[in-house]
């Protein structure tokens, strides 16, 4: 079999950025509410500088002094947000980030703005017809009994619905947060993520979830696999098989990962004897027809399915 086999002390590859693997890091979702805060901070404040949502947000236009000190302060902080952004997600990841936040950030300004309690000035009330006045009398118990604006005056009743809207809008950020934080984290992003080596190609190996393995239809234990190589050396290979035991050759080196190249996946099914001190085998085959192999203890590789086979076997 040509090339090289790599086996035990794994972990320890992946330390390079010249030909590593380039993934967008996982931060604390701190950073992500200071990217917004910021954006939102910098759009508020050109706002204010601004010479029509000015007027509505400060009841006057700003003065010349203060336009000057609000653009002073506005864009950079727009700027701090692009910062923090390719500090801590690359430039790559970070601009794509940044533009997405200041998506967020824009059109919740514009929307708060339009929604301003104060833009507007209610419409002066019209005489009513007497038809009118008969069917707003004979439904004014109705009107009480189905909405709490409707005790109030015309002019203070647009002003409570401006602020349920305004409420609302301001909320949108909030639950945009929630979900990104509640969001499953992407498999070859956790911590658990078997790095390795493969020749001269870099990679990641992680299981698409971590706990005992799925039962197929006919009672067969299965599990799916990740593996991503380096950017710059996906191109020079061909195929990668992973398999529960040594292969005894090329031809049987297990299940084939397929899918894009950046996210390959393999469907594994798992022999029955599998076992604490069982070997999982990931062969790769590069496009020189190199082959490559690495291999890690069941234990290491999937715990949570070592415990559930010694369960399984106990109880037989």
């Amino acid at each position: 079999m040509a090339g090289g086999m790599d086996r035990g002390g794994i972990r320890t590859v992946l330390g390079r950025t010249e030909r590593g693997l380039v993934m967008m890091p996982n931060l604390a979702v701190g950073w992500h509410w200071l990217v917004l805060a910021l954006s939102l901070g910098g759009f508020m404040l050109l706002a204010l500088a601004s010479e029509r949502e000015g007027k509505v947000l400060l009841s006057r236009t700003a003065t010349r002094r203060e336009k000057f000190i609000l653009h002073l302060l506005g864009w950079p902080l727009l700027m701090l947000a692009l910062g923090v952004c390719i500090w801590g997600w690359f430039g790559h990841f970070g601009t794509v980030l940044w533009f997405g936040w200041l998506t967020v950030a824009a059109t919740t300004v514009v929307l708060a703005i339009a929604y301003w309690p104060g833009r507007g000035q209610p419409a002066p009330a019209r005489r009513p017809l007497p038809s009118q006045e008969m069917g707003r009398e004979r439904g004014a118990s109705d009107d009480r009994r189905s909405s709490p604006a409707a005790l109030l005056p015309q002019g203070e009743r647009d002003v409570f619905w401006r602020l349920v809207l305004g409420a609302a809008l301001a909320l949108l950020p909030l639950a945009f947060g929630w979900a990104l934080y509640h969001a499953p984290e992407a498999p070859l992003a956790r911590p658990d993520v078997l790095h390795g080596q493969a020749g001269p190609w870099p990679f990641r190996l992680a299981e698409d979830r971590q706990g005992p393995p799925t039962l197929a239809p006919l009672g067969v234990p299965i599990k799916t696999w990740h593996l991503r190589f380096c950017e710059g050396c996906d191109t020079e290979i061909r195929a990668a098989y992973l398999k529960v035991h040594k292969p005894r050759s090329t031809r049987n080196a297990g299940t084939l990962f397929e899918g894009r190249h950046w996210d390959r996946r393999a469907l594994v099914q798992l022999p029955s004897n599998t076992a604490a001190d069982s070997e999982l085998w990931l062969t790769v085959v590069g496009r020189d027809g190199t082959v490559h192999q690495v291999a890690w203890r069941m234990d290491e590789a999937s715990p949570a399915t070592v415990a559930w086979f010694t369960e399984r076997q106990g109880r037989q």
